[in-house]
């Protein structure tokens, strides 16, 4: 069983009705069956999932998670877990799983523009420190780095896993810190401050404000990672408190990436330790922004405790998902398709 009856109570102070369910499983999506689950409705602006809770027993589960005074809802005799919100429940019930794991290491990265292409490069670098064994590494799947997606990522850790690297996202103030906390982290990152959703959060001053709650749940020897060469720099540090920061840049930082050229095919750059180590790296990815990631990459997984060796090693292998800078030819045309949903900065 993932969540006995008593522990379910416990991460999310609910109460039971039409007695209790221990669950081997966690689900939102009816399309996707779990046996023996516990079904969360969600409720959203253009969704209610308590509309579906008999597609839900349909499709495995042993219990349900509701609102308050959705009770009339449910289908007679299955077991209820009452909550006040459930999107807080899933939450809560996600950041009990995490807490489950005190020996794995954790990463958190958050930033305007980058956030998946270094989330894919912690991979990379943690599967290298695997043996090259991806099994032992959870990672964030597409998008889902939001207040839905993160819960739904932790709640794929398992015993294998060694290492976890999960992105953080945000559009309006307030969101960052609650997955922090589901996240707790021992390494963080703000990969970078852009122009992007100023509708909600106003300036680059308040998307600076905005990110570094990434840093709010860090654990006590957690290392905090900042861009070097960032006006909003102050604001970063400032959240970080206490803790210990490491910083990433092409010219100045604690960890320096400097891009050497390329093409469209690939490229070339030095990557420099703060104990003088340094590597040349080429790779399949191209463009010194590209490099400036590496360097972030570089700069958490250093502080985490991963040797430079092994760091240089698992960077050589990233490759990017969906629609990222992908280089095909057609008929003697050359496509780069960056046509993923990517704000204005990005492209």
């Amino acid at each position: 069983m993932m969540f006995s009856a008593s522990e379910l109570t416990a991460a999310t102070g609910g109460r039971w009705r039409n007695g209790t369910a221990s669950v081997s499983a966690v689900f939102t999506d009816t399309r996707v069956p779990e046996k023996a689950a516990l079904f969360i409705a969600l409720a959203g602006e253009r969704f209610d999932a308590h509309s579906m809770l008999d597609k839900a027993i349909g499709a495995g589960a042993a219990a349900l998670c509701i609102n308050e005074g959705k009770e009339m809802l449910a289908p007679a005799g299955i077991p209820l877990l009452i909550v006040p919100d459930t999107l807080k429940a899933y939450q809560q019930i996600a950041a009990f799983h995490r807490k489950r794991f005190n020996s794995l290491t954790v990463f958190a990265v958050t930033g305007s523009v980058g956030k998946t292409s270094v989330k894919e490069m912690l991979r990379a670098i943690c599967t290298a420190a695997c043996g090259g064994n991806e099994e032992e590494v959870l990672w964030t799947i597409g998008n889902t780095n939001n207040q839905i997606g993160v819960p739904q990522n932790l709640l794929r850790l398992n015993g294998k896993h060694r290492f976890a690297v999960l992105e953080a996202g945000t559009n309006h103030f307030g969101e960052i810190r609650p997955l922090s906390e589901m996240i707790r982290p021992d390494a963080a990152l703000v990969n970078s401050i852009a122009p992007c959703h100023l509708e909600f959060l106003r300036d680059l001053d308040g998307v600076a404000t905005e990110k570094r709650e990434i840093f709010s749940f860090l654990s006590g020897s957690g290392i905090a990672v900042i861009p070097a060469e960032l006006p909003q720099s102050p604001i970063l540090r400032e959240g970080a408190g206490t803790r210990k920061i490491l910083t990433f840049g092409s010219g100045s930082g604690d960890i320096q990436s400097r891009y050497r050229g390329g093409s469209p095919g690939g490229s070339k750059f030095e990557l420099r330790f703060p104990d003088g180590r340094s590597f040349e790296i080429s790779w399949s990815l191209s463009g010194e922004h590209q490099a400036s990631n590496a360097g972030a990459a570089a700069a958490a997984a250093y502080g985490a405790g991963i040797a430079p060796e092994v760091i240089a090693a698992g960077l050589k292998n990233t490759t990017l998902p969906g629609s990222r800078s992908r280089i095909f030819r057609v008929n003697d045309v050359t496509y780069i398709d960056d046509s993923y949903n990517a704000n204005p900065k990005a492209m």
